[in-house]
């Protein structure tokens, strides 16, 4: 059985899902409000007001667990996200140490290139 929506007359049903060539006579269409009513009867003549009870706490139960991990992958994205912005920072840092390193090594490199030459100068014969 499957559920049919009519949209025309707003009205459901559930429907024999067979093809037509495999349909016997057991196949029916039926109203979804003739077989919701009933059904809705028999559960209710059947259950207690404790059952219910337990239904809702269950459920509540559920949400507040569906809440908790929903919050959790919140917190998660946010810790990464925090983690990911340190980590930017502290390379951005490190690059710009580096860059002075390079400044620094770049000058101590030319005055010894200087230092050399001043030195050859004042060692050559003249």
């Amino acid at each position: 059985m499957g559920t049919r929506y009519d949209r025309r007359d707003r009205k459901v049903s559930y429907t024999c899902q067979i093809k037509d060539s495999a349909r016997t006579a057991q196949c029916r269409t039926v109203s979804a409000s003739t077989v919701d009513d009933a059904v809705s009867a028999l559960f209710l003549n059947t259950i207690s007001p404790e059952q219910i009870g337990v239904a809702i706490a269950a459920a509540d139960e559920v949400a507040e667990r569906h809440s908790r991990t929903h919050r959790a992958a919140e917190l998660a994205v946010q810790r990464a996200r925090y983690d990911a912005d340190r980590a930017e920072r502290e390379l951005a840092q490190a690059t710009r140490k580096a860059e002075r390193a390079r400044t620094d090594a770049d000058r101590a490199a030319a005055a010894l290139a200087e230092a050399e030459e001043a030195l050859r100068t004042a060692e050559s014969p003249r």
